[in-house]
């Protein structure tokens, strides 16, 4: 019968399983009241925070009434609250089944969709819900989100606006908007606006003051930042979501020793990734340090850029057990030969090849390092190149740009990040590289896969790039091929943390708002000597880095004293 109704709505089940047989008992008038009682009784202690007995009433009403169209949807609400997902689904087909303009269940279902990958899909059901509802605010705002996971921001920002629309009051809304135009569109400004329409509408609401703080930050009021940080740990230490983010604003001014303990608050933030690792947690001394675990977190950036740490570690413990990511593993097992390295694939998060070494004595996160090893400006000086490339493709590589011909070989790199960490505010267009790849006796290659259109673009402009396989799934080829290059010009990306850690020159072209590691002014980053950054002087202003970077290229490419940079 279930199978049967979904399949008349269009609907399937987020997670299959059997669900529990419904009948009406007794004589219908009386049971129509009592299920309604049962029903409005369930309402009444959801409000007042008894779920389990919430649920209890709602199942009642159900059971005595099985074409409750309304009970079922408060069911489903109910058990998506209690992290029931799968038995919610059923709920929400029920509910439909038996009241298909219910619009309610159908924000319901598309709600779990969205959580479930299956964004498509979500957006067909929200979309019929607003045909249903006028005000759906909530329906709105699911779209918005199922449309940003698309990487369909125009979208996401109508579908945001339009819940402010049918809800002015409701603070949802004005955050999800005012995050899109802070991490999506560069308008810090704009986005400072809604968040703090949404704190006059929530007070209590922990997003808005967190996100206000960044739209500060990244108008350059950090010190305005620092303060409004301050004074919500202050009234409200427990957070950890408001500590993180001032040891961001602390790390991006230089205030490595108390910034670095405030980004610890990483590892208690909802929603992140969580190992279930066993052993005690390091302390940084040689006294716990036997045989100690260095597991992987964050971004393959992050993992590059805090490895830097590997070295001083290797001199406290002789016994080294590297976790990272899989496509890292054989590039940091030949720079830290002294240690273990174990390659991990975080989609699967399989735990089980710590059988073999039970004799660990302690464990830390890769990014838990520099709060020992990088505490002040002055820790990170002497910290050389660490990363090796393999060189046998290095060999290989060095024949292939010989033979592209005469003058300076430079890799290129234009997009960066994903929709989660800023991809359109650090990405770029290939046609929008015309200040620099118009720069004659320079050899240029892409680092990336380039599209058909991308290309042909180019060409039709009189200029063009090597194409060369794309990188992004064999490190040890990019890291390689880096090696060999006279010069990297590249947005934000894993591509800048290699050549970087490999001490190569490296020019990073940095969106306004660019991220902490690479500090809030200046030319240089402490993490890397060789690099040298470009920064928009206004939001989006990347014409202006575009032509500095040109300008300097032509000078390196006419000095005739610099046939190849030093390697």
């Amino acid at each position: 019968m279930l199978k049967a109704l979904k399949k008349k709505l269009g609907l399937r089940r987020v997670h299959p399983i059997e669900a529990p047989d419904t009948k009406v008992l007794g004589d219908p008038a009386s049971d129509e009241r009592t299920a309604e009682c049962h029903f409005h009784t369930g309402v009444d202690l959801r409000n007042a925070g008894r779920l389990g007995e919430a649920l209890a009433s709602f199942e009642r009403a159900v059971e005595i009434r099985a074409d409750y169209a309304a009970a079922h949807l408060y069911q489903g609400e109910l058990l998506v609250e209690m992290g029931r997902n799968e038995d919610a689904a059923d709920c929400f087909a029920l509910a439909l089944a038996h009241d298909e303009h219910l619009a309610g269940a159908w924000i319901g279902y598309g709600k779990l969709l969205r959580r479930a990958g299956r964004l498509e899909e979500a957006i067909v059901h929200l979309k019929r819900a607003m045909t249903l509802s006028a005000d759906a605010s909530d329906a709105w705002v699911e779209l918005g989100l199922a449309s940003n996971a698309l990487g369909q921001t125009e979208a996401a920002a109508l579908a945001y606006e339009s819940a402010i629309r049918a809800a002015p009051d409701r603070p949802a809304g004005h955050i999800n908007l005012g995050l899109l135009y802070l991490s999506q569109f560069g308008d810090a400004c704009r986005a400072e606006a809604l968040f703090r329409r949404a704190i006059e509408l929530a007070p209590d609401r922990i997003e808005p003051h967190a996100n206000l703080g960044l739209a500060l930050h990244e108008q350059g009021r950090s010190q305005e930042c620092l303060s409004h940080y301050d004074q919500l740990i202050e009234a409200h230490p427990e957070c950890n979501e408001y500590r993180w983010h001032r040891g961001c604003v602390r790390l991006s001014i230089g205030d490595f020793e108390r910034g670095w303990l405030d980004h610890e608050a990483r590892k208690l933030r909802l929603g992140r990734w969580r190992r279930p690792l066993p052993f005690p947690e390091w302390d940084g001394s040689s006294e716990m340090a036997g045989k100690l675990l260095i597991y992987a977190e964050q971004g393959l950036g992050d993992e590059v850029m805090f490895a830097s740490c590997l070295p001083e570690v290797l001199q406290i413990s002789q016994q080294v057990v590297i976790e990272c990511d899989t496509r890292l593993a054989s590039l940091f097992q030949r720079s830290f030969p002294n240690a273990q390295v174990h390659g991990v694939d975080r989609a699967v998060d399989d735990l089980s090849w710590l059988a073999e070494h039970a004799d660990i004595t302690a464990q830390c996160a890769i990014g838990s390092l520099p709060q020992y090893f990088r505490r002040s400006s002055k820790a990170f000086e002497g910290c050389g190149p660490y990363l090796v490339a393999d060189p046998h493709l290095i060999d290989r590589w060095r024949e292939t740009l010989l033979s592209a011909g005469e003058g300076l070989k430079v890799g290129i790199a234009w997009r960066g990040g994903t929709y989660k960490t800023r991809r359109e505010l650090r990405s770029t267009a290939l046609s929008q590289w015309q200040p620099i790849l118009s720069e004659g006796g320079v050899q240029f290659f892409a680092l990336q896969a380039a599209s058909r259109e991308e290309l042909q673009e180019l060409r039709m402009s009189g200029v063009s790039v090597h194409e060369l396989p794309d990188m992004a799934k064999d490190f040890d080829e990019l890291a390689a091929l880096i090696a060999c290059l006279d010069l990297i010009i590249t947005v934000q990306g894993t591509t800048a943390h290699l050549a970087g850690a490999q001490g190569r020159p490296v020019w990073i072209l940095l969106n306004y708002s660019s991220e902490w590691r690479y500090m809030n002014a200046g030319e240089r980053m402490p993490w890397y000597p060789s690099a040298k950054l470009f920064r928009q002087p206004t939001p989006g202003a990347w014409d202006v880095i575009f032509h500095a970077a040109g300008h300097e290229l032509n000078a390196l490419a006419s000095d005739t004293r610099v046939c190849h940079l030093p390697r």
